[in-house]
């Protein structure tokens, strides 16, 4: 039976109030596990040392470097897709004046790509015969918030491709997770990721996506906290991979 708190949320989640619901969510697991340390330690151990969660992207992403203007621009744009992702970026946090109009269609840009991508994959079998399949961003590792253009995209990439798919955050960060060893000695932005338990997802697919996957280690270690923690089955999409023959290690499949 679930806990009181827990329907509580729930509801404000099936009513649309996702704000809300979400710093509701986070005071009541941060409390849960403080009060489950021991738990979480181990399901972080377990999970930041297997890479099963399968990754994708939507594209390639090139660094650019002194400033220099890539070639291919997208229509509506003016920019290449390398430099949508890091204007992207840029939008970590929800503008003060009303949204611009290059805001919108980069929001536009990335939001119909991943409409796409979702798309096929459902038409690919990818997801098998659950629905609905819950599509939840990757917190900022700077700030630890989740990044505002990412959620806007994902909402209205979720709204474009209709009921299949729901707008679920289920991560965030919290501070680094002492004691914690990682196969890859990787840094503190993988411990200190947090999953938020929620009922609706279990045994459920569930897509992570970031904006630019290298390695893929953080994005399959979050996979792998959410697949522990809610029983579900994750996948890792990114907007881009990097095309730099050094740096692609993700081994992410191109959409």
């Amino acid at each position: 039976m679930a806990e009181p708190v827990q329907e509580e949320i729930t509801e404000f989640y099936r009513s649309g109030q996702h704000a809300d619901a979400f710093i509701m969510q986070l005071d009541f697991e941060q409390g849960r596990l403080r009060r489950h340390q021991d738990m979480a330690l181990q399901r972080l151990k377990t999970a930041t040392g297997k890479n099963r969660v399968p990754l994708f992207a939507l594209g390639g992403f090139q660094p650019i470097k002194g400033g220099r203007q890539a070639a291919d621009p997208q229509p509506g744009l003016g920019c290449s897709h390398s430099e949508a992702i890091l204007r992207l970026k840029g939008l970590a946090a929800a503008p003060e004046k009303p949204e611009a109009p290059e805001v919108a269609a980069l929001i536009a840009y990335f939001s119909g790509l991943l409409a796409a991508g979702l798309a096929k994959l459902l038409t690919r079998g990818d997801f098998g015969t659950l629905r609905p399949v819950f599509v939840s961003p990757l917190p900022g590792a700077e700030t630890g918030a989740l990044p505002w253009g990412l959620s806007r995209v994902l909402e209205s990439a979720c709204s474009q491709a209709g009921a299949e798919f729901t707008y679920r955050p289920l991560l965030f960060r919290g501070a680094s997770v002492a004691g914690v060893q990682t196969t890859e000695n990787r840094p503190a932005q993988v411990n200190s990721l947090m999953p938020l338990r929620d009922p609706a997802v279990r045994n459920r697919f569930v897509v992570l996506v970031d904006d630019v996957v290298s390695s893929g280690y953080t994005l399959r270690a979050a996979g792998e906290v959410v697949n522990l923690y809610n029983e579900a089955c994750a996948r890792g999409l990114a907007l881009a991979k990097t095309v730099a023959t050094v740096r692609d290690q993700s081994g992410a499949e191109i959409l």
